[in-house]
């Protein structure tokens, strides 16, 4: 990809954005990721060309990208190299890049008492989510901050696990990376569960989220626990099941 395509695909991505966005995408505060001559853009452009990125993939990165200059005003080196990471990974294992993040962060616990884990606080400033401690349940928090590196809207209310029934398109069956949405305590009632698909067996689905246990791991569900299954609408679906066995108890209370 030219220079110049990149700037013309991103300036149709601006389309989309605010006009803060629009100013940061056209140079006008901000533009230095699309200056011909600016660090670090250009001195990785080779990287961009050897991962033969599809349009769909690059849009959806790219607005994560830009998400980040609205965020911090300017696009620094650090939030730069970080997507350009993401992304060559996604190209070289097959999976989206939410889901290499989600993996990224297993291991991630929350802090009982008045302290918190300044991570899991991070994710709901940069989203812009008020939450005032770590042990509220974070398992939609956790996918909205994953799923922050692809360009769909997010929930109207992300910390609700059934409100992901409503993101993106359905799927017939899981992919690794897709949205899991499961109900908790009563198919009828509100309180659920919300993670990513990573494999699964005969009667239960292995899934990456947060608030497993208190951190983030991979726990088998029951299938019959299941409500829906999401993909984002800007990111091409790819991958097949997984049909794998994993040891350990079933988890039937993720609060």
């Amino acid at each position: 990809m030219t220079f110049g395509a990149l700037r013309r695909r991103l300036s149709v991505i601006s389309s989309s954005l605010s006009e803060r966005g629009r100013r940061l995408v056209t140079g006008n505060g901000g533009g230095a990721f699309l200056r011909r001559g600016a660090r670090p853009t250009l001195a990785s452009l080779p990287e961009f060309k050897r991962s033969k990125l599809s349009g769909d993939e690059f849009r959806g990165d790219a607005v994560f990208c830009l998400n980040q200059c609205l965020v911090k005003g300017r696009l620094s080196e650090c939030t730069y190299q970080s997507w350009l990471g993401f992304k060559i990974k996604a190209v070289k294992s097959g999976e989206p890049p939410w889901l290499i993040e989600a993996r990224r962060l297993l291991g991630t616990k929350e802090i009982s008492g008045p302290k918190h884990n300044p991570r899991i606080m991070g994710w709901a400033s940069k989203l812009g989510i008020s939450y005032q401690t770590d042990e509220t349940p974070w398992c939609g928090l956790f996918v909205a901050h994953c799923m922050s590196l692809v360009s769909d809207r997010l929930p109207i209310n992300p910390l609700g696990s059934r409100q992901w029934a409503k993101y993106g398109r359905r799927l017939d069956k899981g992919v690794p990376g897709s949205i899991l949405v499961f109900w908790r305590g009563s198919p009828r009632g509100w309180k659920g569960h919300v993670g990513f698909y990573v494999s699964e067996s005969a009667g239960h689905y292995h899934v990456l989220g947060g608030n497993q246990s208190n951190a983030v791991t991979t726990a088998k569900l029951s299938k019959r626990r299941l409500l829906d299954i999401r993909w984002p609408e800007s990111y091409r679906v790819k991958g097949e099941r997984v049909l794998a066995q994993r040891e350990g108890a079933v988890s039937i209370n993720e609060a």
